[in-house]
C-alpha cells in the first residue's frame, strides 16, 4: 500500500471521474485517486452516511478532510500556478469562499456538461 496521500471520488459521476483524472495528470504518484465506491469509510473514521456527501482527503497520521478543502489538499501538490488556488482553499477567509463554491458545484453538478442524474447528491431535492 502507498503511503501517498488519497482523494476519494464519486465514480458514478462523470463530473467527479474527469476531475479526478485532471488532478492524477497533474499529481503523479503524489496523490492516490480512488472511487468511494470501493472503500469502507469506517477504516478512516468517517461515518457511512457522510461519506458519498463529498470528495475525501485522506492522509496517513492526519484527520480526514472533504470537500474544498480536500480539492485545496489536491491542487497544492498539482504544482505552480494550482499551489496557490489550493492554499487558498485551505486558509481562512478565502476557504469561506471555496466552500461555497464547492458546495455549489457539487449540488449542481448534475447539470454541467458531463454530468448525469447519478451526479446528484444523496438526500437533493434540486
Amino acid at each position: 500500500m502507498s503511503l501517498a496521500p488519497t482523494l476519494f471520488y464519486d465514480a458514478d459521476c462523470a463530473v467527479c471521474t474527469r476531475l479526478a483524472r485532471w488532478g492524477k495528470s497533474r499529481t503523479g504518484d503524489r496523490v492516490e485517486f480512488r472511487p468511494m465506491q470501493h472503500a469502507l469509510p469506517g477504516s478512516y473514521g468517517i461515518e457511512a452516511e457522510e461519506w458519498p456527501k463529498a470528495a475525501w482527503w485522506i492522509q496517513q497520521g492526519l484527520p480526514p478532510e472533504r470537500g474544498a478543502r480536500a480539492v485545496g489538499h489536491v491542487l497544492v501538490r498539482c504544482g505552480r500556478g494550482w499551489r496557490i488556488l489550493g492554499v487558498l482553499c485551505l486558509v481562512q477567509p478565502t476557504a469561506l469562499l471555496a466552500r461555497g463554491i464547492y458546495a455549489c458545484v457539487a449540488r449542481y453538478r448534475r447539470l454541467i456538461p458531463g454530468g448525469s442524474t447519478s451526479c446528484g447528491l444523496p438526500g437533493s431535492k434540486s
